[in-house]
């Protein structure tokens, strides 16, 4: 009997020593919730490792980081793809971005550094537009000869946009109401080593 009893107790002290680590484990997680360390921006840098072509100005309108006084790892992590999207819409189809963090424990600040490495700059090559082959001839003639996109030009997605845009007005200024763009239109990129 005094057996028993005994492994009674022990399952017992065995069962409150688990509740207890397990409320300790939670009141920690809670505690080191409550007082983490928010750190605020000191600094944003963009460091170009090849060459600066685009201004550093338009590179911040980019980023959302530099509007944000705390450091939050989501947002940097959407701001280096935000600066890869701005890159390739702007023709560098290849350019690199890193970050690199410096935190400063002191006094609770953190640096970024976005490393740019923009790579080759490409080109605007030939332009085909399809889908209009039921425009008349010389209305035809102008599309093909309309010069807000050129060969030759580096890309640039406004340009595209443009483009785009210039042609629909011109049809919907020349009898077709009904023109539009298709959802799934868009461009296509074929790149090409121009050396």
């Amino acid at each position: 009997m005094q057996a028993r009893i005994h492994h009674f107790l022990n399952r017992e002290r065995l069962a409150l020593y688990s509740i207890t680590v397990l409320a300790f484990i939670i009141v920690l997680g809670f505690t080191s919730i409550a007082f983490s360390q928010f750190y605020e921006i000191d600094e944003v840098e963009f460091i170009h490792t090849d060459k600066e072509t685009i201004e550093d100005s338009e590179l911040e309108d980019a980023v959302g980081v530099t509007e944000s006084k705390y450091y939050y790892s989501d947002a940097l992590n959407d701001d280096v793809v935000s600066l890869r999207n701005y890159y390739f819409d702007n023709g560098y189809f290849e350019a690199e971005i890193e970050r690199v963090l410096s935190f400063n424990n002191t006094d609770s600040t953190v640096s970024i550094k976005f490393l740019i490495t923009e790579n080759q700059h490409y080109r605007t090559g030939n332009i085909l537009n399809t889908g209009l082959n039921n425009v008349n001839g010389n209305l035809r003639i102008i599309i093909d000869t309309m010069k807000t996109l050129q060969s030759g030009n580096y890309f640039r997605k406004d340009d595209m946009i443009d483009y785009s845009t210039g042609i629909l007005e011109l049809l919907h200024n020349n009898g077709y109401m009904n023109a539009t763009l298709k959802t799934d239109s868009g461009y296509v990129i074929l790149k090409k080593d121009s050396t």
